[in-house]
């Protein structure tokens, strides 16, 4: 899944969808952040840069 291709949008009960660029809606969540997390997990994009950051912090100092 491609992060470009997801949007956030902010329901009027104050929650907040992760939907596509056709407008389905992949989940629902009770805030903004949550949503950006959401995506983060699920998206390309997202789970690339936590693989990166998993691996610097692995890495040891550096020197």
């Amino acid at each position: 899944m491609r992060e470009a291709g997801l949007r956030i949008h902010a329901r009027e009960d104050g929650r907040h969808e992760v939907r596509t660029l056709g407008g389905d809606v992949l989940a629902v969540c009770a805030t903004d952040a949550e949503a950006w997390r959401w995506i983060d997990r699920h998206s390309t994009e997202g789970q690339e840069a936590e693989e990166r950051r998993l691996r610097i912090r692995q890495s040891g100092p550096f020197r």
